[in-house]
């Protein structure tokens, strides 16, 4: 329990930038496309006849998803306090108004199903956020939020896991994901524990800054009693620390690699 706590006060330092790209990410359109990558409703055309040219535009009808969701849903009660619940349901009001006037934002999608989900009504928020995979395929933000709720509340690690891979498929660099898959994982699908360790690896591999993944890998080696491995990674996170003149930090990895026996 002890190594796990200062594991955990290690990760902290590292994760907090996570957590704040994860609610940066939540409210914005990363990929302001129609379903599939489609091209834009407005497009034009130039036509020559002789030495005259003329461009027209023309509006593409790209066909709403069906079904849309509806609104009006019966939230769970005793869930929230009832200050906190009165906001949320005017929060709801709000982007269901908006929402009616334009189906296709994305955004408020996203948005409204942070509120469902908020509110303890979780089959709302995965309508919500499936919805916002329809209209737009290529933002990792519903598929991320679907499976934390798929992992976190639904329990359903086969889909947790697949919107988990989406993600990493449309942005093989956020970090975010492959963690999360490393705690499906391990503490989740038993079916599959074996993995942990591997997608930890791929991250690594793939991340941008990938000291996190190298100290959540290196705790994981130390827990399940390979020392060998759980050194080598507290030396590469301490070196990558040690790149990014994070001093404090490779302070706190170099205990931990000093305390292995």
């Amino acid at each position: 329990m002890e190594h796990q706590q200062k594991n955990t006060r290690i990760l902290i330092v590292v994760t907090t930038i996570v957590a704040l790209a994860v609610g940066y990410y939540i409210y914005k359109d990363v990929n302001k496309t129609l379903p599939g990558g489609e091209a834009p409703l407005n497009a034009t055309t130039t036509s020559a006849v002789g030495n005259n040219a003329t461009s027209t535009t023309t509006t593409i009808s790209v066909p709403l998803p069906q079904p849309v969701p509806t609104f009006g849903r019966v939230l769970p009660a005793g869930v929230l306090p009832d200050d906190a619940r009165t906001i949320v349901v005017s929060n709801i009001a709000k982007y269901t108004a908006e929402l009616t006037k334009d189906p296709r934002a994305t955004n408020t999608w996203i948005a409204l199903g942070l509120q469902y989900k908020m509110a303890g009504d979780y089959a709302g928020a995965e309508e919500a956020w499936t919805y916002a995979t329809r209209l737009s395929s290529k933002n990792i933000v519903p598929f991320y939020n679907l499976g934390d709720l798929y992992y976190g509340y639904l329990k359903d690690p086969v889909k947790s896991e697949a919107n988990f891979k989406t993600v990493i498929a449309l942005d093989s660099t956020y970090t975010a994901a492959y963690r999360a898959l490393f705690d499906l994982y391990r503490y989740a699908y038993p079916a599959k524990q074996s993995l942990a360790p591997e997608i930890l690896l791929q991250g690594i591999k793939q991340s941008e800054d990938p000291i996190d993944l190298t100290i959540l890998l290196a705790g994981y080696y130390k827990d399940t009693g390979d020392i060998a491995d759980a050194r080598t990674y507290y030396q590469k996170a301490i070196v990558l620390a040690s790149q990014k003149n994070n001093t404090a930090l490779a302070a706190m990895i170099q205990k931990e690699l000093d305390a292995l026996k």
